[in-house]
């Protein structure tokens, strides 16, 4: 794991796919505050770290196939950090973790 240095794949798993997916959701709110301020390094970072957690999540047997479907769009939307609205994933994110 490269933004997750404490954490290994395995450790991620665990939580399970829903905690991940808020993991990934509380990233996005953080760089929705940090792109209104500028952004910079920090706005990249919080991006990068929610693409390591799908990936992460990418690998979950556990996850129901609808559900898999829509978090491969999200990821999909994700390739380009810099053109990502974070805003919108998080939303998108929440509501998923939720069902």
């Amino acid at each position: 794991m490269i933004y997750h240095k404490n954490l290994t794949r395995k450790d991620l798993l665990k939580y399970g796919w829903k905690k991940l997916l808020m993991m990934a959701a509380s990233e996005f709110s953080r760089a929705t505050s940090l792109s209104k301020n500028g952004g910079g390094k920090e706005l990249r970072s919080c991006l990068m770290r929610a693409k390591e957690l799908f990936s992460v999540l990418e690998t979950d047997p556990s996850i129901p196939t609808d559900h898999g479907l829509q978090l491969q769009k999200l990821a999909r939307k994700m390739i380009d950090p810099f053109k990502a609205d974070p805003k919108s994933l998080y939303n998108k994110s929440m509501r998923l973790s939720s069902v």
